[in-house]
């Protein structure tokens, strides 16, 4: 769930407070870390948070700078409160699974969801993501296909991808 007591303390420890624009960036946008550390701020509160298209390798082909010193913040109290509808417990999707209006969307590789991920050769499993095949009735959705060299496509060029693959 969102961040607990123990995760704001943390906010806080590093300098933040919940109330600043944050832009998160790691190696490039597609599947990187930095998209996690953004839930984390939007759960834990934040309303002001992005991802740099791109990420770091977009920032330094600009010719962007560089700096090797860590920049250290003042401790703060991080104050807003956690979203706590941003993540979905396993009972709550079952509850809601096959009712209108709600669509689950698988975001490994369309590989794995077509059932030709690590799993399918009969070899040991890698965990429960290289399971054979998905769930049923959720929609296949590869972030890596929405992007081009680390940045994500023009929002015309999503949309396209959108309607042909859902969700409805």
């Amino acid at each position: 769930g969102p961040p607990s007591g123990n995760g704001r303390a943390a906010l806080g420890a590093a300098g933040l407070n919940g109330s600043a624009r944050y832009i998160c960036y790691g190696a490039d946008t597609c599947l990187d870390p930095a998209a996690y550390v953004f839930w984390l701020l939007e759960a834990g509160g934040a309303s002001g948070v992005q991802l740099l298209d791109g990420g770091y390798a977009a920032w330094a082909a600009s010719g962007g700078r560089a700096e090797t010193e860590p920049r250290r913040l003042t401790p703060a109290v991080w104050t807003p409160a956690p979203v706590d509808t941003l993540l979905a417990s396993l009972g709550y999707v079952r509850e809601h699974y096959g009712e209108a209006g709600y669509e689950i969307i698988d975001a490994r590789s369309r590989e794995e969801w077509e059932g030709g991920g690590a799993g399918a050769s009969g070899g040991a499993s890698d965990g429960p993501t290289s399971r054979v095949g998905h769930i049923p009735h959720s929609l296949p959705f590869d972030f890596r296909e929405f992007t081009d060299d680390g940045a994500l496509l023009p929002a015309e060029e999503c949309r396209e991808i959108f309607s042909m693959t859902g969700p409805r």
